[in-house]
């Protein structure tokens, strides 16, 4: 009998031990039909023969069949004198495809029969009814030429049973239909049917069920060991063979399951995706063998290593699109090329003498002289039990091998591990008592680094308050040279100077001086810098300002003579002397009875002022330049003339308190932060306004450090 390829060569031990029990198998139908000579057929052990026709057939099985089937085919009077009459030869009813089919045949137990009793088989995926002498003796399912009334059912593997009642002509018709086809490469194909006598049926179904169970337990074994390279690779992921032979495992053993599976399930769907899946795990099994191959002998990817790649991928799109034919042509090519592969891949590297080399060869000799002598003895010998176990030894001799080698390996690597573990420990050791005298010496040098430390400490504190105390009393030297607040608070009623250095000493003043009773100088100022910097630049402002009033009293003109002066101090004529200044708002105040006159004149800082009967500030831009830096000497300072009522005030101001920036949002408060508050609090008195703006600065500040001196001079009318 003719047995497909890949079935033979990879592990389908049930359809391999169907063929191979002739002498229990009665008859299964083959050859091709032949127009003449009757209709009848022998059974192939030879024990009997059933004679249909007046001219005895002790060699052929004729049957006739149609591509259809209707009521009236069932009948024994029926005329099927049309039907296709055929001799199947080294062939069988697998081959007749078709959606509907109706099959019949005669029948008849001659007085020379021994047997009194057959027993009839029947495989298929699909439905089908068995008809005798046009009664329905069985069915599977239901067939019909409706694919919505088609009903699958696979058969068990109970036989029906035909029991001898006379020496008659019976007929036994066969209807057919699997409109639900699910492209399977072989399942769907048609249908199978096998006539036994009883103790041959019952020895092939014992045989069949010991090597079920058999191919379940090595199955089972394949599966349990790839689980042990699935870990070994999760474990150490820079070895992927391990995962390739993880692959290789997993998709043999679960091929060798599948003879179990297909005597085991009942249910058509489910035993036509066990047939698909199946059509993928010879291929996987062959190309992740291959490609671990390629990584334990470290091989570059070569037209070998591509082709193959190529192959495969063929593969599986004709698998995808149920391209049979090609499918089948694909499959064959990939296990052929892989395996020459490997056996050109393991001869080189026992000629170069690679590591794992004798594994993989003894492994691929082994497989190939134990699947040669299984096929020879499948088909020369009639001994079951030999083809089982040449054949479980091709099956087991290339993962043993290979799994050997991988153990091997895998125990030289634990074994380097755990040297390297050892020396590790050794260092660690060694590392630890170094740290241990490491540590010895920095508590030494700790103790003797903490006394520096602490003498430097000291020694920085006693230079700390020397320079504290130094700068405070250049703070007194300071307040000296700054109006006296008594003085101004006599002479300007509602005048308030809210004045708050950010260090000691300050770069920021105000000055005050009392030309006539009715005609005052007020000023405030910000020189560059803060702290003694700036504060050692403000007594220079302030000199050049006593200066400069005793020889002018309007207040551009004490602004040009100041200028002269800081310069002239400062030595800034020279190219590389300080660039140091003053940024001053300077008003002359006439009061009246209305109120006052006022004349501002100002170096980059303005004045604003407030109308008693308005809600918006005024401001008073400055000249566009500093008092001394680059400012050339023969400068001029613009004069502005303002006239003030009764309760209109006026501000003078640096830039620190509009410059400072706030601890709730880290934002600068901003002029017109600074702006809004003068105008909502302009109704106060000067002494409520100037505790207010206190009061604000410092809740506004918080604990964020105050960046610049703070002046402000407010004045009412």
């Amino acid at each position: 009998m003719k047995i497909k390829f890949k079935y033979l060569v990879f592990f389908l031990f049930l359809h391999i031990f169907s063929f191979a029990a002739q002498d229990s198998l009665i008859c299964r139908f083959t050859g091709k039909f032949k127009e003449e000579g009757g209709l009848g057929f022998k059974f192939l052990n030879g024990n009997f023969k059933i004679d249909l026709s007046e001219i005895q057939l002790n060699q052929k099985l004729y049957v006739k069949y149609i591509l259809s089937f209707k009521n009236e085919f069932i009948h024994k009077n029926y005329n099927d004198s049309l039907w296709n009459i055929s001799l199947l030869k080294n062939a069988n009813l697998d081959q007749i495809k078709s959606n509907e089919i109706t099959i019949k045949f005669y029948y008849q137990f001659t007085n020379e029969s021994k047997e009194n009793t057959v027993l009839l088989k029947l495989n298929h995926i699909g439905a089908s009814e068995i008809y005798l002498d046009g009664k329905l003796i069985k069915n599977y399912g239901f067939p019909s030429y409706n694919k919505s009334n088609e009903i699958c059912e696979i058969p068990g593997n109970e036989p029906l049973v035909i029991k001898r009642t006379d020496t008659l002509i019976h007929v036994l018709c066969f209807r057919y239909s699997n409109f639900h086809k699910f492209n399977s490469t072989v399942l769907n194909n048609g249908i199978s049917i096998d006539f036994y006598n009883v103790p041959s049926f019952q020895k092939i179904n014992q045989t069949l069920t010991l090597i079920s169970y058999f191919l379940l337990a090595i199955g089972i074994f394949f599966i349990a060991l790839s689980t042990v390279y699935y870990n070994l690779y999760v474990s150490y992921k820079i070895l992927k063979y391990n995962l390739y032979y993880f692959i290789f495992l997993l998709s043999l053993g679960l091929t060798i399951l599948t003879p179990f599976l297909y005597r085991v399930v009942n249910n058509s769907f489910l035993l036509l995706i066990i047939e698909k899946l199946n059509s993928f795990l010879i291929p996987f099994c062959s190309i992740s063998l291959t490609l671990m191959v390629y990584l334990i002998f470290q091989l570059k990817k070569n037209w070998y290593y591509y082709l193959l790649l190529v192959i495969s991928t063929l593969f599986l799109i004709t698998e995808i699109l149920n391209l049979t034919g090609f499918s089948i042509l694909f499959y064959s090519i990939i296990v052929i090329y892989c395996y020459i592969g490997i056996t050109v891949i393991a001869i080189k590297a026992l000629l170069k003498k690679l590591k794992g080399s004798k594994y993989l060869g003894v492994g691929i000799l082994s497989f190939t002289v134990f699947i040669i002598l299984a096929i020879i003895s499948s088909i020369y010998f009639d001994n079951l039990i030999y083809f089982c176990v040449l054949f479980s030894l091709s099956i087991l001799s290339i993962p043993l091998f290979m799994s050997s080698f991988l153990s091997n390996q895998f125990a030289i690597i634990n074994n380097s591990l755990f040297k390297e573990l050892e020396n590790n420990k050794i260092l660690a050791d060694e590392k630890q008592n170094i740290l241990q005298n490491q540590n010895k010496l920095l508590e030494e040098q700790v103790i003797i680094r903490t006394k520096q430390i602490e003498e430097q400490k000291l020694e920085l504190f006693v230079k700390n308050k020397e320079i504290t105390e130094s700068i405070t009393y250049s703070k007194h030297i300071q307040q000296a040279l700054l109006p006296n607040e008594g003085e101004i608070e006599n002479e300007l009623k509602n005048c308030f100077v809210l004045y708050k250095p950010k260090d000691i000493v300050s770069g920021d003043f105000y000055w005050f001086k009392k030309i006539n009773d009715n005609e005052f100088l007020l000023a405030a100022a910000d020189c560059t810098g803060h702290g003694v910097p700036g504060a050692l630049t403000s007594l220079i402002a302030i000199e050049s300002l006593n200066t400069a009033f005793e020889k002018y009293k309007s207040p551009e003109l004490i602004l040009s003579e100041t200028n002269k002066l800081m310069k002239q101090k400062l030595k800034q004529n020279i190219s590389n002397s300080a660039k140091d200044g003053m940024d001053i708002a300077l008003i002359k105040i006439k009061f009246n009875e209305q109120g006052a006159n006022v004349l501002y004149s100002g170096a980059n800082r303005p004045v604003w002022f407030i109308k008693n009967n308005e809600t918006t500030i005024c401001e008073i831009k400055a000249t566009k330049t500093a008092i001394g830096g680059f400012t050339s000497d023969d400068q001029v300072f613009d004069i502005h003339e303002l006239s003030f009522n009764k309760n209109d005030c006026i501000f003078m101001f640096s830039d620190g308190y509009a410059d400072q920036f706030g601890q709730e949002k880290n934002k600068k408060m901003t002029t017109k932060k600074f702006k809004e508050i003068l105008v909502l609090n302009k109704n106060l008195s000067i002494q409520n306004l100037n505790d207010y703006l206190d009061s604000f600065f410092k809740n506004f500040k918080g604990n964020l450090e105050q960046l610049d001196d703070v002046l402000v001079i407010g004045l009412k009318f």
